[in-house]
């Protein structure tokens, strides 16, 4: 199973991203719930890279693992906000349909959700 961790701050945006696991839903190189979860992710990471006011670490060090860290200046928060829209909705459809493959935790400084 792939667990999805999403990190926001006070204002709920997105602060980080940890993804860690396989789906096990098909043979690795052909399992389309690891494909989305990766397009997703990478996606969010890429179009966040390089923007003025937001900075993006993106490590990825093993199969099966992704780690993004975000920070954003006050000017950034609005693009940081639509790409954040973007992640959850895409992994909140992905742990939906597959439930058994993806598990999303989501985590901010008022509430911890699972």
């Amino acid at each position: 199973m792939i667990t999805a961790t999403v990190t926001r701050d006070r204002t709920a945006l997105l602060r980080s991203l940890a993804v860690q696991g396989h789906a096990e839903h098909g043979p690795p190189g052909a399992d389309v719930v690891c494909a989305a979860v990766s397009v997703l992710t990478r996606t969010a990471a890429a179009v966040l890279t390089g923007k003025p006011a937001i900075t993006a670490e993106l490590l990825a060090p093993a199969r099966g693992e992704l780690y993004l860290d975000i920070t954003c200046r006050r000017e950034g928060e609005p693009y940081l906000s639509v790409v954040q829209d973007f992640l959850l909705e895409g992994l909140g459809s992905v742990a939906a349909e597959y439930p058994e493959c993806l598990r999303l935790i989501m985590r901010d400084s008022r509430v911890l959700t699972e």
